[in-house]
C-alpha cells in the first residue's frame, strides 16, 4: 500500500459521493468526500491518528450502487 491507498473511478462520481473506511468489526473509522476520479486515503482515522496494520473494509455508495472491498493495511 505504501503511504496511501489510491481509489480510482472510471467516471467522475456524483456530487456528494463519499467513501467510508471500516474496521472488520464494523466500526466506522474514516469518511472521505469524493470530488474527482481519484481520491486517496492516508491510513488515518477521522481524528488523524495512524491506524495499525490490519484488514479494513472500504465502502462506497455511488449513484445508487453500493460497493465494498476488504483490503490489508501494511505498515
Amino acid at each position: 500500500m505504501g503511504d496511501r491507498l489510491t481509489i480510482s473511478f472510471a467516471d467522475p462520481p456524483e456530487k456528494g459521493a463519499k467513501i467510508q473506511i471500516y474496521s472488520v468489526s464494523g466500526r466506522l473509522l474514516k469518511t472521505i468526500r469524493v470530488s474527482s476520479r481519484k481520491t486517496y486515503w492516508d491510513g488515518r482515522d477521522q481524528r488523524g491518528m495512524k491506524l495499525p496494520a490490519g484488514v479494513y473494509v472500504i465502502y462506497a455508495e455511488i449513484e445508487g450502487h453500493a460497493y465494498s472491498r476488504a483490503f490489508q493495511l501494511v505498515r
